[in-house]
C-alpha cells in the first residue's frame, strides 16, 4: 500500500474558507486551524486544487453564474 506523499488536517469550516480564498492555507496552519505533514512540494502542488469561484460568482444554490 502507498502511503500519501502528504496529509492535511482541517476542519469543514477552516476548508471552506481556504477554498473561499478568505484563508491560506500557511495562515490556516499558522493559526492552528490546520495541520500539514508529509512532502512540502506535494503540499504546495494543493495550493490551488480546491479553489470555489469568488463570493460574487455563486448563486445562493452553490453552483457558478
Amino acid at each position: 500500500m502507498r502511503r500519501a506523499d502528504a496529509t492535511i488536517t482541517i476542519s469543514p469550516e477552516t476548508f471552506l474558507r481556504v477554498t473561499g480564498q478568505d484563508l491560506t492555507l500557511a495562515e490556516a496552519i499558522k493559526s492552528g486551524a490546520a495541520s500539514a505533514s508529509g512532502d512540502s512540494e506535494a503540499l504546495r502542488s494543493l495550493r490551488n486544487l480546491f479553489r470555489l469561484p469568488p463570493p460574487r460568482a455563486r448563486k445562493a444554490d452553490g453552483t457558478s453564474s
